[in-house]
């Protein structure tokens, strides 16, 4: 006589598995990570070794007892890369901060508040459209296409936005539009 598990089809094994402990795996694992959201995204990759791994699940409880020890080298692994990539972003975070601090010295250290202020005083359209020039050097029409906007549109608007510059810059006393260079 054949054994539950060899009469079903994996496909079977694995629905009748999940239905069984998808519960008990899920609360396991949100009493383990605090977002919800990853927990989820933990129970799908258990049941993932699950499905790759169908013919090795023993049958019964002590199939709920190998998924919590998948869930648990997950949880593992999740808080392994936690860690890493919490000290990677702080790592690059002082780094950072200090080309930046190092670049706005050099730089923009008479303008920069200034700077800074006639930014804000832009709608945040028109300031993607100059952060887009300025800092990421990208052409009229690089910026329309990435927008979706027409080119001509995006030109009048990065004409007038850096007008508005000027004239903040120059209400706070800076050269104005004639002697500051403004590239088209």
């Amino acid at each position: 006589m054949k054994s539950l598990a060899e009469a079903l089809t994996d496909q079977e094994l694995f629905e009748t598995l999940y239905s069984e402990t998808r519960m008990s795996i899920l609360g396991y694992l949100l009493r383990r990570v605090s977002i919800p959201t990853d927990a989820a995204d933990l129970l799908s990759d258990t049941y993932l070794v699950a499905w790759r791994r169908i013919g090795d699940v023993p049958e019964g409880e002590s199939g709920l007892l190998w998924l919590y020890g998948v869930a648990r080298h997950l949880v593992a692994n999740y808080y392994r890369h936690e860690r890493s990539e919490h000290a990677l972003a702080l790592t690059l975070r002082h780094a950072l901060a200090a080309n930046a601090s190092a670049f706005e010295r050099e730089h923009d250290a008479p303008f920069a508040e200034d700077i800074a202020r006639s930014l804000e005083a832009l709608s945040p359209g028109d300031r993607e459209i100059i952060e887009l020039s300025a800092w990421e050097q990208l052409t009229p029409a690089e910026i329309a296409e990435v927008l979706g906007i027409k080119a001509g549109t995006l030109r009048v608007r990065l004409h007038r936005a850096r007008l508005a510059i000027a004239e903040e810059l120059a209400k706070a006393g800076h050269p104005g539009p004639d002697r500051l260079e403004i590239a088209e």
